[in-house]
């Protein structure tokens, strides 16, 4: 059995130095790297994890928790973690907090031995969040899409606001006046930061906002845009437009009026958010504002690896764009192409 002092000789480095590249520790050369690495290869040679997570007192281990792990945002959301990961040699651990969330099941995954968490808190309540507050004192925890100013905690973000003005301003650009709009999540800076884009664009293009035309919903899940639609047609005149606060809300609505014989978007146009593969594979496709899952989540990942090899002294909070894609939803003239990327291994 190869064993690391082989790979030290093969390498033509101490033992230590084979020691240093193996737990990515700081002030490793890239020719040390390399010669190692290559050793390693020549050697094929495998650590024994085991032996070395009792000396390093590293387990290599990412709890990845979600809200929801049968919701298309979320299962992007963990492809994009996972396949990042295993790139930076880490494990994903996958962890959903649904129905409920306890302090006492967080700190049980904790004390099982994690390297760093990447969470989504949607649904926590203010005793779990207070908890994660500590522990992210003492392990690397980054969240998304949920900005924690005044904590260790570091965060992925995107310009909510932004994004759903760019929905509705493409909305009223093609002459759309009453449109309607599903909020979900408003106990949320997310949810509150879209309705604000919302009526921003709604003032700039001359039009009043009108808070019968906004409908909540219990939640962001396909089932609850299907139902809170069914209320907001029952306001007069109908809205000639519907943005949904996410994309299965949207995609809620377009079945609920696939099945009333409307025609979109000829009768109603239908936006989302998020941009979900899913989006893609209904009819007619969904247009949607493009949130870069893959850049946040590999930036994420980026920011574990930087604490834990001691490169990371300040809180990172970074904010990305958002971008709108038009399919059919809201424009039949649109290029509409199925994206057989976003379905590939």
């Amino acid at each position: 059995m190869v064993q690391l002092k082989d790979v030290a000789r093969f390498a033509g480095v101490s033992n230590g130095s084979v020691s240093k590249v193996l737990n990515g520790s700081p002030g490793v050369s890239p020719r040390m790297k390399r010669l190692v690495e290559k050793a390693i290869d020549e050697l094929n040679y495998n650590p024994n994890m085991v032996a070395r997570s009792l000396r390093t007192k590293m387990t290599n281990q990412i709890a990845v928790m979600v809200p929801f792990t049968n919701d298309p945002y979320f299962v992007e959301f963990f492809r994009g973690v996972s396949i990042e990961l295993r790139n930076f040699g880490f494990v994903p651990i996958l962890y959903s907090t649904e129905p409920q969330f306890s302090v006492q099941e967080i700190r049980e995954l904790v004390m099982r031995g994690i390297d760093g968490l990447i969470v989504s808190t949607y649904g926590w309540d203010d005793e779990v969040l207070e908890e994660l507050y500590l522990i992210a004192k003492k392990v690397p925890v980054v969240s998304f899409k949920r900005c924690f100013p005044g904590t260790a905690i570091h965060s992925v973000n995107v310009d909510d606001k932004h994004g759903m003005y760019q929905a509705v301003s493409h909305l009223t650009s093609i002459g759309h006046r009453r449109i309607g709009y599903i909020t979900a999540g408003m106990n949320l800076e997310t949810g509150q930061q879209r309705l604000a884009g919302y009526q921003l664009a709604l003032e700039e293009a001359g039009i009043e906002y009108d808070p019968n035309l906004v409908v909540p919903s219990e939640d962001f899940q396909i089932a609850d845009g299907f139902h809170s639609v069914q209320h907001l047609l029952k306001r007069f005149p109908l809205p000639t437009a519907i943005v949904g606060a996410n994309d299965s809300l949207s995609i809620g609505v377009l079945k609920y009026l696939e099945g009333r014989n409307v025609k979109i978007p000829e009768d109603i146009a239908v936006m989302g958010y998020d941009d979900v593969p899913l989006s893609t594979m209904v009819t007619p496709s969904l247009s949607s504002v493009r949130v870069p899952v893959y850049e946040m989540t590999a930036k994420a990942v980026r920011i574990i690896d930087a604490i834990i090899k001691q490169e990371c002294k300040d809180v990172v909070n970074e904010k990305f764009p958002t971008s709108l894609v038009i399919r059919h939803s809201t424009d039949f003239s649109a290029k509409d192409e199925f994206e057989f990327n976003r379905f590939s291994k």
